[in-house]
């Protein structure tokens, strides 16, 4: 599946329209779905473009905010400003972000969350799981109580927030200690009633579609559910990049206005990671 920014051209006299109105209506090449993004250039001049998505209740256009920055992270990209806009419109109960390793999901993810648990306090705390899907041989049982055996599979994660505090007084650990963070496994997510979260399904790609059911169904008012993923990494025997529940979730709520999902392209951790994805 495709889901990344389309890209289109408009003239001169329409671009300046649309920037001054701030919505427009026009054809393009493919049906867009809702929130579908769009990069908009003026044919006069290429280097002028603006961020749109499609309305689908509304059937038309509207520009979006350029969004640079969120926690201290800026965004090195038009689609990482889309991601970012996904993920902070509060209308959108549902954003899924895709792409390669190295691309920025679940930092920007990250980034959004603490924003809007720490800064604009619009949800109580962030909850972070990911499946516990081992890459290569499996390393077997592993000793301790549910929180230390939880730990490996959270260490990217905490990669990730120390990227995001190495400018601030505040540590990870004491966020955790606080409860304002807090990472939980998938299947101990079954049964809860998540009110005014901010919940991150980090490696989606690796769940079937009914345990993304299940942590669904899970989102009480107020909640805001993030997954991220590759479907071109899919570490599950039994699921691949077309069967995972990610991408079945993802054409599943493509029509619906309460969602938004974005497939990032561009390779930002440095050459060698983008080159790997690439070649191997």
């Amino acid at each position: 599946m495709e889901t990344g920014l389309l890209e289109a051209e408009i003239d001169a006299d329409a671009f300046d329209r649309f920037k001054e109105q701030g919505q427009f209506q026009m054809v393009l090449a493919e049906l867009p779905f809702a929130n579908q993004g769009v990069l908009l250039s003026n044919k006069d001049d290429k280097s002028a473009k603006i961020l749109v998505l499609y309305d689908a209740s509304q059937d038309c256009f509207l520009q979006v905010e350029n969004e640079n920055e969120c926690f201290g992270l800026r965004s090195k990209n038009f689609e990482q400003s889309f991601a970012l806009h996904l993920i902070l419109e509060s209308s959108m109960s549902l954003v899924s972000l895709l792409g390669r390793s190295g691309t920025g999901k679940t930092l920007l993810a990250l980034a959004a969350g603490l924003h809007g648990v720490l800064i604009e306090q619009t949800y109580s705390s962030l909850v972070v799981a990911r499946p516990t899907i081992p890459l290569g041989r499996d390393i077997g049982h592993l000793p301790g109580d549910v929180e230390e055996k939880l730990s490996p599979w959270m260490f990217p994660i905490f990669d990730n927030l120390q990227v995001l505090f190495a400018k601030t007084k505040a540590q990870p650990h004491e966020l955790v200690e606080q409860g304002i963070i807090s990472f939980t496994s998938i299947a101990h997510l079954r049964g809860r009633n998540l009110a005014n979260k901010y919940v991150l399904i980090d490696e989606a790609q690796n769940l079937e579609l009914h345990e993304i059911k299940t942590i669904l169904t899970r989102a009480a008012e107020g909640t805001k559910m993030v997954l991220t993923g590759d479907p071109e990494q899919v570490d599950h025997k039994q699921l691949n990049q077309y069967s995972n529940g990610l991408v079945q979730m993802i054409q599943a709520f493509l029509p619906y206005q309460i969602s938004g999902t974005i497939c990032l392209k561009r390779c930002e951790r440095s050459h060698l990671a983008d080159l790997a994805s690439q070649i191997l």
